[in-house]
């Protein structure tokens, strides 16, 4: 179990702070994400980070972090319980810094962590718990991985959103990058580099997996065969079906639809 102690999203100090523990001088792990660059002594190196640097001291270890130049924020937890073995787990270390991209998923769980540690409700303990641990998990996995990250403009994250909703509006239909680029203004290496980086994956297993979860509901309900389902879902070959359904889903569209 991880213990919160205490927990600020987004906190606030002027231009020229400093913190100096010298020997640690808590008993807690120290968790913290600055948001603009900062002057930060780890051992007997200082080093000036970039913006979105993360890091967790140690128990007993020295601390030193300065905003020289600009009005600090940040977040920043102190933690007690089981957190090196969840560092362990997550391939994390302490007392090195991350640059984890994910700036706002990580401020978001604080903020969660900081409404459940001042409230009284129901399981706060268990689940401030779980938002420490879904934050080490995404930094984890942001950190370990090596696909670079764009920023997507707002109106093109839109745009992409709604030609996505009209895309899976009708599984029966063949995705055609190069008309969907086209209409987008982006080539198609452009166009599927942009869906898979908002999306988490590519147009053509977007669809796949839109026209595999279709045919679990027309199968649940027992009124289509799989040659009728196939056929509703634009396969022109019924074993290119029962294929791809058994990858995605572990058992064949006939077995599935036994099962309900």
């Amino acid at each position: 179990m991880i213990e919160v102690v205490s927990a600020r999203h987004d906190w606030f100090e002027k231009a020229g702070f400093a913190l100096r523990r010298k020997n640690g001088g808590t008993p807690d792990y120290i968790f913290l994400l600055f948001h603009q660059p900062m002057e930060l002594m780890i051992g007997d190196t200082l080093m000036h980070t970039a913006p979105d640097a993360f890091i967790i001291y140690d128990l007993d270890t020295p601390q030193y972090f300065a905003s020289r130049n600009a009005d600090l924020r940040h977040d920043w937890m102190h933690l007690r319980g089981d957190v090196a073995a969840l560092l362990a787990e997550c391939g994390l270390e302490f007392d090195r810094v991350y640059y984890p991209d994910i700036t706002s998923a990580v401020t978001e769980g604080v903020y969660n962590i900081e409404r459940e540690l001042f409230g009284d409700a129901q399981f706060k303990t268990e689940l401030c718990d779980t938002y420490v641990r879904q934050i080490f998990y995404k930094i984890a996995r942001a950190v370990s991985s090596n696909e670079p990250r764009s920023v997507v403009p707002a109106n093109v994250r839109e745009s992409f959103t709604s030609l996505r909703d009209i895309m899976l509006s009708d599984s029966s239909k063949r995705i055609n990058i190069k008309d969907a680029a086209a209409e987008s203004g982006l080539s198609p290496s452009r166009f599927q580099a942009l869906y898979k980086d908002i999306f988490g994956i590519s147009p053509v297993n977007d669809m796949i997996r839109a026209r595999i979860e279709r045919a679990r509901n027309m199968l649940t309900g027992g009124n289509f065969t799989v040659e009728e389902c196939a056929e509703a879902l634009g396969y022109t070959n019924v074993y290119h079906f029962i294929r791809q359904f058994k990858k995605h889903t572990g058992v064949t569209p006939g077995k599935f639809a036994g099962r309900q």
